[in-house]
């Protein structure tokens, strides 16, 4: 492996970066010794899947909240100021890249999948763990099971997000519902401790495929389709190394909240 098929290490950058803003405290990310696992009851091509987002609604106003759109017509932006990318070296201009309706909906096309859910669901990152474990993840499940989701692909924004869609995976799992996660911090799910995800290894950015290439990010949702279907045991983990478009020196991400 290069050094630039590395994955970046975002609990130590995150630790560097509050420790040069001053603060003595380093943030306890979550981990557990046991992981919930759930095998798919279904074929996956008889799977509908609910897709989870960190991103915002268009029109945030300010108010963390759990909260859900329309699959069908996709959203043609989103907002994502609130969260932790690097701002400077890419954008979120894209949803498909990082909230993958469209081409899951291909997917659908093809038969790999019966369908989605009516609606996509967004969770806000949080730092409390203890919100996102009492409030946020239940009320995502109980919104996935009302639209009748069979598994879940959760797609993370920042560091901070993989943390929260990994405790919101670990609730999904725990009460039935399979799931994946998208992302590029592998750190800091490994750490927490989740039965399904997938690692894409961006210099710049943390999403489900390139940006305005709808190809990559179709051939991403089939890898997670297929990802759902062989698992047969606890915290399987699959690593897939994609270089974006452009390189940022040291594939540094703005870390702050």
């Amino acid at each position: 492996m290069t050094a630039a098929e590395t994955p970046v290490q975002y609990m130590e950058r995150t630790r560097h970066y509050y420790r040069a803003l001053g603060y003595d405290n380093d943030y306890v990310w979550a981990t557990f010794d046991d992981v919930p696992f759930t095998l798919p009851a279904k074929p996956s091509s008889d799977l509908r899947i609910a897709l989870i987002t960190t991103a915002s609604p268009a029109d945030f106003d300010g108010v963390k909240r759990v909260w859900s759109g329309l699959v069908s017509p996709p959203p043609k932006r989103l907002f994502t100021d609130n969260v932790a990318w690097d701002k400077e070296s890419t954008h979120t201009n894209d949803p498909g890249s990082f909230l993958p309706i469209e081409p899951a909906f291909g997917l659908v096309g093809e038969g790999s999948l019966v369908g989605l859910t009516r609606h996509f669901h967004g969770v806000p990152t949080e730092y409390s763990q203890r919100k996102t474990n009492t409030e946020d993840a239940p009320e995502i499940l109980a919104r996935v099971r009302k639209d009748g989701a069979d598994a879940a692909i959760l797609c993370p924004l920042c560091p901070v997000c993989h943390q929260t869609v990994s405790l919101v995976a670990r609730h999904l799992e725990a009460n039935g519902i399979p799931t994946v996660i998208i992302g590029s911090a592998l750190d800091v799910v490994e750490h927490c401790g989740v039965p399904g995800s997938t690692s894409r290894i961006f210099r710049w950015a943390i999403r489900a495929g390139i940006r305005g290439d709808p190809t990559c990010s179709a051939k991403s949702c089939a890898r997670r389709l297929r990802f759902l279907k062989r698992r047969r045991r606890r915290e399987r983990l699959s690593k897939r190394h994609l270089r974006g478009r452009r390189t940022v020196p040291s594939g540094g991400l703005d870390m702050g909240e």
